[in-house]
C-alpha cells in the first residue's frame, strides 16, 4: 500500500481526506457539473460525504487500490478538490489518476497543479513506472487540465479535441532528464507524442 503523506506545491497541500471535510465535499459532489462526468451517488447525500472522509477513502489505500488526498489551499485550508490514485498494479507499478475540483476552486488550474504534484511524487518519490490518465468523450474542463500538464511535440495539442476520446498513458522518462526533474511523457490514441516537463 502507498504511504500515509501530505505533499505540498506552492499554493496547495494534498492530505487525507477527514471529518471536518464532509460540508465541503457534500457540496463538491452534489454539483450538477461533477454529477454529469463521475459515477457518483444521485444523489449525493451528506451520509455519502461522511462514508468517503471517513471511511472509503482511507479503505483504498488499506487495500492497496491506491491512495486519495484532499486538495486545499495552502493559506486557508479550505477543500478545493479531489486527486488520487486507483486501479494500482504493484506488480508493473502502474496506477490510474483520477480528480474533481469543488465548483468555488474552478478556473485557477487546480486540477492541473494537483496532479502534477501528484505524479511527480508517484514517479519519483515511489519509483512507479507510470500512469493513466483516462478522460471520457466531450469533456472540456478536463481536457484543459490535461492540456495544462503537456506541450506538445509534433502538433497544437487542439487537434487532440476532434478526438471523441482520449486516453494517455504516462511513465517516467530518466533519458530525458530536465534540470527540474524528469519529463512525463504520454502516448494518446491520437499518435501524437506529448511531453510535459514537471516544474
Amino acid at each position: 500500500m502507498f504511504p500515509e503523506m501530505v505533499l505540498h506545491s506552492r499554493r496547495l497541500v494534498l492530505r487525507a481526506f477527514d471529518s471536518s471535510d464532509i460540508p465541503d465535499t457534500h457540496a463538491s459532489c452534489s454539483d450538477s457539473l461533477t454529477q454529469r462526468w463521475l459515477p457518483l451517488p444521485q444523489p449525493y447525500t451528506l451520509d455519502d460525504a461522511t462514508a468517503w472522509c471517513t471511511t472509503t477513502a482511507r479503505a483504498m489505500r488499506d487495500s492497496g487500490d491506491g491512495i486519495q488526498f484532499a486538495i486545499t489551499d495552502a493559506s486557508t485550508k479550505c477543500l478545493m478538490g479531489q486527486v488520487g490514485l486507483k486501479k494500482t498494479d504493484w506488480r508493473a507499478l502502474v496506477s490510474e489518476v483520477g480528480y474533481w475540483v469543488s465548483p468555488w476552486a474552478r478556473g485557477h488550474g487546480i486540477a492541473a497543479k494537483a496532479t502534477r504534484t501528484l505524479a511527480h511524487w508517484l514517479l519519483t518519490n515511489q519509483h512507479f513506472q507510470r500512469w493513466n490518465c483516462e478522460l471520457p468523450p466531450r469533456t472540456p474542463r478536463p481536457r484543459q487540465s490535461h492540456s495544462k500538464l503537456a506541450s506538445t511535440a509534433n502538433a497544437p495539442y487542439e487537434t487532440l479535441d476532434s478526438y471523441t476520446e482520449l486516453k494517455s498513458t504516462w511513465f517516467c522518462s530518466p533519458c530525458c532528464p530536465t534540470t527540474s526533474g524528469h519529463r512525463l511523457i504520454p502516448r494518446s490514441t491520437a499518435k501524437f507524442r506529448v511531453l510535459a516537463q514537471l516544474l
